[in-house]
């Protein structure tokens, strides 16, 4: 399963003048670099017209995800900011053994932490 995401923030003089505007170039040139890509795996900044970086896109797989969740250092951060510096093992083996189980959770936790990381 791929997952699409993009998030802009449009606090910047870009906006200022017509929001719907810059976000509309910003739109088409997002769908015109995508043609150009092969790979299933993409992060890539967003710069407005200005040229100012508003933001960031993302194409994974489910198996991507659990790879940045499971397989790197992000795992101590997540599980750090789920439950603090808990000393209670078992919590932490819980909440990863329940990702681990149901992608929906997985998906959750994941989304969940980048946004609050930003």
């Amino acid at each position: 399963m791929l997952r699409f995401k993009c998030q802009l923030d449009m606090d910047n003089d870009a906006f200022a003048q017509d929001p719907h505007i810059e976000l509309a170039c910003i739109l088409k040139r997002i769908a015109n670099d995508m043609r150009d890509i092969d790979d299933t795996d993409l992060h890539k900044s967003i710069k407005d017209t200005n040229g100012n970086k508003v933001g960031e896109l993302r194409i994974v797989t489910i198996a991507e995800k659990e790879k940045l969740i499971w397989g790197q250092e992000r795992t101590e951060d997540i599980l750090n900011f789920w439950l603090g510096d808990a000393a209670n093992k078992q919590a932490r083996e819980n909440l990863f053994y329940e990702c681990e189980r149901d992608p929906e959770m997985l998906e959750s936790v994941i989304d969940f932490w980048e946004e609050s990381a930003e």
